[in-house]
Formats: structure tokens, sequence, C-alpha cells
């Protein structure tokens, strides 16, 4: 590379090298604008309507007293059990101790 007066000088597959880094940035920026695009098209769509909002709301909110009432029907965890996940596992835990014993009892008999 040579210098002329104060500027850098590069070769042609240099130039040609961050030409093609360029294109390719410019193809993914443009990609994601467009993406991007699309999405707020979209939101567009789904939120603009206020009636069509309000429909969605109602319904969410039915799901919402839905999954509360069925909630409220579930029994509460066990105390010492913080997560329903570590219940389970317990639970798990002793009905593999149980087949262990029935096996060993009938192997015994």
């Amino acid at each position: 590379m040579q210098e002329s007066r104060g500027r850098e000088i590069r070769d042609f597959a240099t130039l040609q090298a961050e030409l093609g880094k360029l294109q390719t940035q410019q193809a993914e920026l443009k990609a994601a604008v467009d993406q991007e695009h699309r999405r707020v098209t979209q939101w567009t769509a789904d939120h603009v309507d206020v009636g069509q909002l309000m429909t969605k709301v109602v319904a969410l909110k039915s799901e919402l007293e839905k999954a509360t009432k069925e909630l409220a029907t579930l029994p509460v965890l066990p105390e010492g059990f913080s997560v329903v996940a570590e219940y389970l596992q317990v639970l798990k835990q002793k009905e593999e101790a149980l087949v262990a014993c029935r096996v060993s009892y009938k192997a015994n008999s």
C-alpha cells in the first residue's frame, strides 16, 4: 500500500473484500428493516381497530377468570414444599421405593 498526499492507496483485492463486506452488511440491514416493517404492519393490523382490541381484552379477561377459578380448586402444597416440581420429585421417589418393595416382597414370598 502506498500513501498519496496523506491518504492510503489500497489495492484492488482489498477494495473488493471491503466492498463484499459492505454489500453483505447492507443486505443484512435491508432484511432487518423489511422484517421490522412486516412486524409494524402486523401490529398495526392487530391493534388499530378498537372494537377488535376490546374483543381480545374481553376474551383474555374471560380466560384469566377461568384460570383463576381452576387454580382455586387445586389443592395446596403440603408443608415443607415451596414448588410443585419438588413435591412431584418426592412423590416419584416414594413411588419408585414402593415398587422396589413390592418386587422384593414378591421375590421373598
